[in-house]
């Protein structure tokens, strides 16, 4: 999900940048001993000299990002090396021709890494509500680097959303909301070693998937999703499928679901807007007034009727309630690191009346950081418009809002 807005926020500005940039500078200065500048490592702040935009990104191990960069000319898929900068075409520009087609939409294109790093998933979601989206994987240890046609996928099945298991061997995928309503299959299975679809799931038993997350540690599917077993509230499920039982259960509700992770241990991290911020009223899309002004004071966000979380989800327990910000922001996207040390998110200042999804806020997006068990926050960079932590959590990888550049910063050891 997307969340580019416009900087507008107030008077607490001044004060927020200059944290985040004496933040900056200290995490720069940790990882060069001895040196006094202050100034930003050619290594630490990575762009494309010929002007093209990162439009996605993933860490392929703690060294290496996989950078998908597109200009006026072309679109190419690197492997980017921390220590040296050097770069290496993992995809030539003639080879995702060949293989997605040469009238892929490059600039909306997406992808996702297997966990052993042996294929790719490309995606581009629907252009309009009759179109179909793109969905493709990719072999890259083939002699020649080919994308795979899968059987037994029924014809009227398109692919919304999808996640991998651990073992590079299967891609969980979900049907695209709304584009096939004669379709009964909502959940399906891919498999690598076949090349077979295998349906899992029913419209009946799931239906609307939005996000998914693969648990490696039961072996099941965390999905949110609009209705389960028949139900279609004004809000979201967070649902568990089980690969071992084949059983679908419901784990918890909100509002609206605005990031989805399952850490290392199988506790579930999930930013929410709950229900309880709307007293019971839930507005729909058209039920916001395009004139209502957005609050732009903390007093002003303090009164409004809305509520973000950011929650820590155990099997047969309740909630643990990591963070609550009613009246300094709204805050989605959340990320623990790898170690479990750090708590990593996205925030917009003052909070919205309504789901953020229902219109954007006017304010800058900021990435933010905190110490797991520790009262410690800190502002990481303004304008931010995703992160994400390398494997062994040494470092955060962090896009600007127009895509012109990933910054690398730190994490306190």
């Amino acid at each position: 999900m997307g969340h580019q807005v416009s900087s507008r926020l107030g008077l607490s500005l001044a004060a927020i940048a200059r944290g985040a940039a004496m933040l900056i500078a200290l995490m720069i200065l940790a990882a060069s001993p001895g040196t006094a500048r202050a100034e930003m490592r050619d290594e630490a702040h990575i762009v494309f000299n010929d002007g093209s935009l990162i439009l996605d990104y993933g860490w392929w191990d703690d060294d290496e990002l996989a950078l998908y960069a597109v200009n006026p000319h072309g679109a190419i898929l690197w492997l980017h090396k921390i220590t040296t900068g050097d770069r290496k075409k993992l995809i030539s520009a003639t080879d995702l021709s060949r293989v997605l087609g040469k009238h892929t939409d490059w600039e909306r294109l997406t992808f996702t890494l297997s966990p052993h790093r042996r294929y790719i998933a490309f995606y581009v979601p629907p252009a309009g509500p009759l179109e179909p989206p793109f969905f493709k994987v990719v072999d890259l240890e083939a002699p020649r680097i080919r994308a795979f046609s899968f059987s037994k996928m029924p014809a009227d099945f398109t692919v919304g959303e999808s996640v991998w298991d651990n073992t590079d061997k299967y891609v969980y995928v979900a049907a695209q909301e709304f584009s096939s309503p004669e379709s009964v299959v909502s959940l399906g299975r891919l498999s690598l070693e076949t090349g077979a679809f295998l349906p899992l799931a029913l419209k009946e038993q799931v239906d609307l998937i939005d996000d998914m997350a693969y648990d490696r540690q039961s072996n099941s599917i965390l999905m949110t999703a609009r209705s389960f077993n028949g139900e279609y509230p004004r809000g979201s499920f967070l649902v568990r499928y089980s690969l071992s039982e084949n059983t679908i259960s419901r784990v918890h509700e909100a509002y609206q679901y605005l990031g989805l992770q399952v850490v290392e241990s199988g506790e579930v991290l999930a930013g929410a807007v709950v229900k309880e911020a709307f007293g019971g009223s839930f507005p729909g899309f058209l039920m916001v007034d395009e004139t209502f002004a957005l609050p732009e004071t903390p007093e002003e966000g303090d009164a409004a009727r809305f509520a973000s979380r950011i929650l820590l989800l155990r099997p047969d327990e309740e909630p643990e309630v990591l963070l609550v910000s009613q009246d300094r922001g709204f805050d989605f996207e959340p990320k623990l690191s790898p170690d479990g040390d750090y708590l990593g998110f996205l925030r917009a200042f003052y909070r919205l009346p309504y789901a953020i999804r229902v219109r954007a806020p006017a304010n800058d997006i900021f990435l933010c950081l905190k110490e797991r068990n520790g009262p410690q926050e800190w502002v990481v960079m303004q304008g931010a418009e995703s992160f994400a932590f390398s494997p062994h959590a040494r470092l955060l990888a962090a896009r600007y809002r127009d895509k012109s550049f990933l910054t690398l910063f730190e994490l306190p050891q």
